[in-house]
């Protein structure tokens, strides 16, 4: 009985052991993908902010070519 005892509390022990191992490299992985979902995160960001820049350069080119072509069309009609 006695023996029976040991080997069980050794059992117990080696459990405990490995369930706090699996508990440390669960909590890593945690702090791993939240690391990867706040990169991701600012990528998407960062990512939205050039769409935004771009499409202000894009309004902003169409606004000067009209200017532009208005201008032409002015010179154009003062030339007769």
């Amino acid at each position: 009985m006695s023996l029976t005892i040991e080997n069980l509390n050794r059992v117990v022990e080696q459990k405990k052991y490995e369930f706090e191992s699996e508990k440390t490299e669960t909590q890593a992985k945690q702090i791993e993908l939240e690391k990867t979902a706040e990169d991701y995160k600012l990528a998407h960001k960062e990512r939205q902010q050039y769409v935004d820049q771009w499409e202000k350069t894009i309004e902003r080119m169409n606004y000067k070519d009209n200017l532009i072509r208005k201008e032409g069309e002015k010179f154009a009609e003062a030339k007769v």
